[in-house]
């Protein structure tokens, strides 16, 4: 009985160590390829796996020592005591028949008595020690029976340590194969992932070849431009430059002007002693002419009739001729009828106009009436010029009189923003 208990223990024990080597087998297959793939929480439960088995090993050697050092023991009592069983029973048998055939002595009763008494004494220290060989079995047998109890309870311990070792052990094994399916779905995650960014960059990639190809092309628009504007700007520059020689021409052309006339005043001044007759004339060309004629028009304040009107009207033709070329740029609106300005001094006649010029120069003290022909925006234009003029020569506005007889309310504000003061005639 307790060699079939011991086969069993070690049946039992070949068979867990088979399956905890086959797990183990598993086990450190599955740590290789985990750490292959660097994955840590699975790393973390493969190793936590390989310490229950480690435990496991461990707890099964030690309880399979401790219940052969047992059984060991308990086998050695029970063969020490079966053979002296064995030995008190061979002898106990052996020299009962022999003290019980044995012919009593021919000696007398005492001898016989006595040799009674020792034997009755030697059966009764047999019969204590069969007693006490009974008990030692009696105890043994206990021992045995202990030892079987024990070895029942070892297994059934050992067999619930393997079902929780073992659902311990089917439950990691869930989890890491449910974090191996987790690391697959991620792989191909992943490798989607990846396939959606390269087709993402392949998109960006042509995206940014067709805009460098429309950089190319702008680049190469606007260099075209830039070439366009280029040649406009060095032509606009020759152009300018050309301006700025006729400017300077004209520069210097009024400034032989400005020259010539003052030479011309001068001469004038000498000859007659009086203030020249200044006459300021626009004509459609919008060009100020200086006119100075052989009018005498004597001191501020001793004007008449006579000199004001001055040379006949063939001197005053050929005058006008020589500036204008030609009179037949003079405004239609010189002959109408008066308004409430000034009436303008009317070319061919001497008579009327003379006597309102005199009264003008002797109300206001002007040392110059100046005669604009010419449409309204030339005479505002020829007044502006005068005014420039004026300025340009440090000549006062207060002693020169302009008058005309049609101008509107915008032209009188922007002669008053040129300097001039118009106002109505007395």
């Amino acid at each position: 009985m307790c060699c079939s208990a011991h086969t069993c223990t070690e049946a039992l024990g070949l068979s867990a160590e088979a399956e905890v080597c086959a797990l183990d087998g598993d086990g450190r297959s599955a740590l290789d390829w985990a750490e292959s793939r660097g994955r840590g929480h699975v790393v973390q439960a493969l190793q936590r796996h390989e310490r229950l088995h480690r435990l496991l090993d461990e707890q099964r050697a030690a309880s399979q020592a401790d219940m052969s050092t047992k059984l060991f023991t308990a086998e050695a009592r029970l063969a020490q005591l079966g053979t002296e069983l064995a030995a008190t029973s061979r002898n106990s048998g052996s020299r009962q028949p022999a003290e019980q055939l044995a012919p009593l002595p021919d000696t007398g009763v005492e001898e016989m008595v006595e040799s009674l008494q020792q034997q009755n004494a030697l059966l009764e220290q047999r019969e204590l020690e069969r007693v006490d060989l009974e008990q030692r079995l009696k105890i043994c047998e206990q021992e045995e029976h202990s030892c079987k109890d024990a070895l029942v309870r070892e297994r059934e311990l050992q067999q619930h340590h393997g079902g929780s070792l073992r659902a311990e052990l089917e439950y990691e094994k869930k989890q890491f194969d449910m974090w191996r399916e987790e690391h697959a779905s991620g792989l191909t995650r992943a490798e989607e992932e990846v396939q959606q960014r390269e087709a993402t960059w392949h998109r960006e990639r042509l995206q940014c070849e067709e805009a460098e190809q429309r950089l190319r092309e702008r680049e190469t628009m606007e260099q075209q431009r830039n070439d366009v504007a280029q040649r406009a700007i060095q032509k606009l520059e020759q152009e300018v430059a050309a301006a700025e020689d006729r400017a300077e021409l004209l520069q210097k052309e009024v400034v032989a002007a400005e020259e010539e006339a003052r030479q011309a005043q001068a001469r004038a001044a000498a000859a007659s002693r009086a203030w020249d007759g200044v006459l300021w004339h626009l004509i459609g060309s919008s060009e100020l002419q200086v006119m100075t004629s052989s009018w005498t028009l004597g001191t501020k304040g001793g004007l008449d009739a006579q000199s004001l009107a001055g040379p006949t009207w063939e001197a005053q033709k050929r005058a006008y001729e020589e500036v204008s070329g030609s009179l037949r740029r003079v405004s239609s609106e010189a002959g109408r009828a008066k308004s409430k300005y000034v009436t303008p001094w009317k070319l061919g006649h001497r008579t009327g106009t003379a006597a309102s010029l005199i009264r003008i120069v002797a109300a206001d003290g002007f040392a110059y009436v100046v005669c604009l022909w010419g449409r309204n925006a030339e005479y505002v234009l020829g007044a502006m010029v005068l005014a420039h003029s004026l300025k340009r020569s440090g000549t006062r506005h207060d002693l020169v009189a302009l008058h005309t007889d049609d101008v509107p309310k915008e032209a009188v504000e922007l002669l008053q923003k040129a300097g001039w003061h118009p106002r109505q005639a007395a």
